[in-house]
């Protein structure tokens, strides 16, 4: 079995910006769980969010998907 590096030391050698960030982000969490959401209500989007939030590194969506969409729920 190889020696794998751990998200940690591979942010220490990783030259992209994002995936340095990306990285850190999942050591720090301990987790490599990315989300996909495809919803149409505002508040489902955001309770399920707030729900997945601690649990998950990655969240994917398109947010033109949303019904109700208005520009305030990217600073929620």
């Amino acid at each position: 079995m190889k020696n794998q590096l751990s998200y940690q030391q591979r942010a220490a050698h990783c030259n992209n910006p994002t995936a340095k960030k990306l990285l850190l982000l999942m050591a720090q969490k301990k987790t490599n769980l990315s989300v996909s959401l495809d919803i149409v209500h505002k508040q489902d989007f955001l309770a399920l969010t707030d729900a997945l939030g601690p649990e998950i590194c990655v969240l994917k969506t398109h947010i033109d998907t949303l019904e109700d969409f208005d520009p305030t729920i990217c600073a929620e």
